[in-house]
């Protein structure tokens, strides 16, 4: 029963982040993170999330618009 409990507590936390997904494959597990940090109590914590999901997006947009302008040559 222990095997068949792991596989539903699993499915359980994929039900979870699932709707949170929308937001990305990077930015969507982080930004389920920084909620359940906030709801927790641990604001520090939950702001290095929010800090990671910022610098993701300005590395994801600087490395874009590189990639971009090398496609154009």
């Amino acid at each position: 029963m222990g095997r068949y409990d792991s596989v539903m507590q699993r499915n359980s936390k994929i039900r979870e982040i699932l709707p949170w997904l929308a937001l990305g494959p990077v930015t969507g597990p982080l930004a389920w993170r920084m909620y359940r940090c906030i709801r927790a109590g641990d604001k520090v914590l939950a702001a290095l999330y929010g800090v990671a999901i910022v610098s993701f997006w300005i590395v994801l947009a600087s490395e874009t618009g590189q990639a971009l302008a090398a496609l154009a040559k």
